[in-house]
């Protein structure tokens, strides 16, 4: 659980946004604009996807588009297993749209 590039609900919302489908990086950020965070810049939307990248979470295809990896997936199942939630700046609850769906 202590890795860094999952460490924030910022972190944690960009894996969530993923997990939901395979994304571009552009797609991510319009995904998180969603939830309000609109001001986001794009560098650091990256720093999150490579981290993640790095640790295994994620990983990027050959058309550009990040998809989660089985080790992702498994790290939203314990997130929504164990009730932790992402709070937006503006206070609302998020989960996985994933989860939503079951």
């Amino acid at each position: 659980m202590g890795t860094k590039a999952f460490s924030t609900g910022f972190s944690r919302l960009v894996l969530f946004s993923i997990g939901d489908g395979a994304k571009t990086e552009g797609e991510v950020s319009k995904a998180l604009a969603k939830y309000g965070y609109a001001d986001v810049s794009r560098g650091s939307v990256y720093n999150v996807l490579v981290r993640q990248s790095t640790v295994g979470l994620i990983r990027r295809r050959d058309d550009g588009r990040y998809e989660v990896t089985n080790y992702g997936a498994k790290r939203i199942e314990y997130l929504n297993d164990h009730g932790i939630s992402i709070k937006s700046p503006q206070g609302r609850v998020v989960k996985s749209e994933s989860e939503d769906k079951k």
